[in-house]
């Protein structure tokens, strides 16, 4: 039998449960994103209400076997929670490459705009093809692609991750002092 306790008990682990199960999906955002002050923080409070709930749910769970289901609801709903405000939250760049045959007016359309953009002439198998390349904010994606789709309906959009770039030394400068040591000559 449902009581009144078991009711204000069960919508708080739910409540409590989608605090927690979307501070961590936006943490796991963060991690990739490679913030981790943010990341810290996110996981310190992600775990502080985990143990709660999980002991209340661990001490209560034989005498109310609905709080697992409370439990579970709030899980599930928290996953959806943590990815919607993850989407609206829209943090990090998106690389988009734009294959098209209007090269020229798509790039001097969205130079115009503000887009700063890398073209490559290619050949495609119907001839010659325009490869744009942009690093662009998540916000303002679909309003570059529907720029785009303005000017060429058929233009090829590939969109992906935009990690940050990396500085690499050059392979051709030889080692020296101790980084060679133990090491055979060539």
């Amino acid at each position: 039998m449902l009581t009144e306790s078991m009711l204000i008990n069960g919508i708080i682990i739910f409540i409590a449960r989608i605090i927690d199960v979307g501070l961590g999906t936006l943490r796991t955002m963060f991690i990739v994103r490679g913030s981790r002050t943010v990341s810290w923080f996110l996981g310190f409070v992600e775990v502080l209400i985990w143990i709660w709930v999980v002991s209340e749910v661990i001490d209560g769970v034989k005498q109310e076997p609905l709080l697992s289901v409370f439990y579970a609801l709030g899980f599930a709903t928290g996953n959806v929670v943590g990815l919607t405000i993850e989407k609206w939250l829209a943090v990090g760049d998106k690389s988009v490459m734009l294959f098209t045959r209007a090269g020229e007016k798509i790039a001097s359309s969205l130079r115009a705009d503000g887009y700063v953009l890398t073209e490559l002439k290619g050949e495609g198998q119907d001839g010659p093809v325009s490869l744009l390349f942009s690093e662009v904010p998540r916000k303002k994606v679909n309003h570059l692609v529907q720029q785009v789709r303005k000017i060429d309906t058929d233009c090829f959009v590939v969109i992906e991750s935009a990690d940050a770039g990396y500085s690499l030394r050059p392979t051709s400068a030889p080692r020296t002092g101790w980084r060679v040591m133990g090491r055979k000559a060539k």
